[in-house]
């Protein structure tokens, strides 16, 4: 999540926050007016790249937490009974479902917000 954060903050002309504070702007109106949506694209990014491996990871928790600490994919393996014998196909479609309407939200609404394709997806 700091990676995509810090290239978009770094990346930021450092004379529109000078323009801000000549216009006079205290700190908090030039974050919340010039830094904050100049860094929107690197929040976006950030969250799809944290949200995707917790979304679609299912080894590694198992392995490192020897099954105590449950993620996403995790859950909807127990639902749709490939580790268990318990079945609940629906529950498991619908969670398979809500993730990818989320992840596809997420994907268009960077493409709307970032028609330049500067986003680092």
């Amino acid at each position: 999540m700091i990676f995509p954060i810090f290239t978009v903050l770094e990346k930021i002309d450092p004379s529109l926050l000078e323009a801000s504070k000549d216009l006079g702007a205290n700190n908090w109106k030039t974050f919340m007016k010039v830094t904050l949506p100049l860094s929107l694209k690197g929040v976006s990014s950030g969250i799809i790249m944290v949200f995707l491996p917790t979304a679609t990871s299912f080894t590694i928790p198992q392995i490192v937490s020897r099954g105590r600490i449950k993620l996403i994919g995790n859950i909807i393996e127990e639902k749709l009974g490939l580790a268990t014998a318990a079945v609940d196909y629906p529950v498991g479609s619908l969670i398979s479902i809500l993730i990818l309407v989320i992840v596809l939200g997420a994907l268009y609404i960077i493409s709307r917000v970032d028609a330049e394709g500067e986003t680092l997806l």
